[in-house]
This record gives C-alpha cells, structure tokens and sequence, in this order.
C-alpha cells in the first residue's frame, strides 16, 4: 500500500515537474517572439517618428517639436493607451504636472491626426485632431491654477509656442484637406487661437 502511495506521489511530482517544464518552455518561446515583436515595432516606431520629425519639419516656422504619438487610433490596442492616459490624468493631481500632461497629449493627438490624414483616413485623422484640440483647451484652463514661479513661467513659455505649432499645423492640413472640411478646421482654429 506504501509503495503504491509513493509511486502515485512520485507520479503526481513528475507530471508537474513536466507541465512547469513544459509552459516554461512557451513562456521562454513567447518571451522571443514578443521581443522580436518589439524590436520590429521598434524600428516600424523609428519609420513613423522619422516621418512626424519631417512633417514638422515641414511646417516650419514655429521652433516647437511635437511628440511622437505612439500607435494611432487605427491601431486594434488603442484603447488600451486610452485607458492608460485616463488613469495617468486622473492620478496627477498637482496642477502644473496634469498641465504638462494634457499637453503631452494635445501634441500627440495632433501628431497622430495629421499622421492619419497624410495616410488617407481623414475622418479618424479629424476626429483625433479635435480630440487634441479639447486637450488643449483643458491645458488653458489648467494653466489658470497655476502660480507665477520658474517652472510655471517656462511652462507658459512652452504652451505659447505649442499653442502656436498647434495653429500652424491645422493651417497647413486645412490647406491640404481643401473645401469639404473647411468649417471643421476653421472651428479648430479658432478654439486654438482662443487659446493665444
């Protein structure tokens, strides 16, 4: 009877030993095919920050780079940056830190708006530029709260010139985009000129 115990336990023990031997090996074939994934990514990411920096470039004037912007809304995982961004909003709770924030993602909604359009998906490209413009908005507003100290003045500095980049760009995509979306880029415009 103790021998049939043992060899059941000595069974059980290897049966697990085999399963944990076997979802490590997944997790380490997982582990190579999500980091292959990644460094793909990686490079796909360095293409599309490659074409942002040229179409800031190629805007111009205003000395104001805008973030990378990451996956855009067309991407099947969005709306799990969306999450992310919501909970990171909602967790800063000091003014000039939520401000920098919500300018971080003004910037980056208007980088992926134009990214959009310049990839012929003009309706998402226009909803996510408004979406940037609304972050913008709530950056203005934040900015009442804030004091008149070193950082808060540099920050207002920053905001100038992003507030400027801002108006440029959609500028430059309402001339692209022509006479179809005109009263939305004009309705764009003028809540980001508000903000001057």
């Amino acid at each position: 009877m103790k021998d049939n115990r043992i060899k059941l336990s000595l069974g059980a023990v290897m049966v697990g030993l085999g399963l944990m031997v076997g979802v490590m090996g997944m997790m380490g074939n997982r582990a190579l095919v999500q980091a292959q994934a990644v460094e793909e990514a990686t490079e796909a990411g360095e293409a599309e920050e490659m074409v942002v920096m040229e179409k800031t470039e190629e805007a111009g004037g205003v000395d104001y780079y805008l973030s990378y912007p990451g996956i855009l809304p067309d991407h099947p995982l969005y709306w799990v940056k969306m999450i992310r961004d919501r909970v990171q909003l909602w967790l800063t709770t000091k003014p000039l830190a939520k401000a920098e924030k919500l300018l971080l993602y003004a910037d980056k909604r208007l980088g992926a708006g134009w990214a959009l359009i310049e990839g012929n998906k003009v309706e998402l490209g226009l909803t996510t530029l408004t979406k940037g413009e609304k972050y913008l908005e709530r950056v203005m507003a934040e900015t009442t709260k804030l004091g008149e100290g070193g950082e808060e003045m540099r920050f207002k500095e920053k905001l100038g010139k992003a507030v400027m980049k801002h108006e440029e760009v959609l500028s430059l995509l309402g001339e692209k985009l022509g006479d179809e979306y005109k009263g939305m880029m004009e309705q764009m415009l003028q809540t980001t000129k508000k903000g001057k």
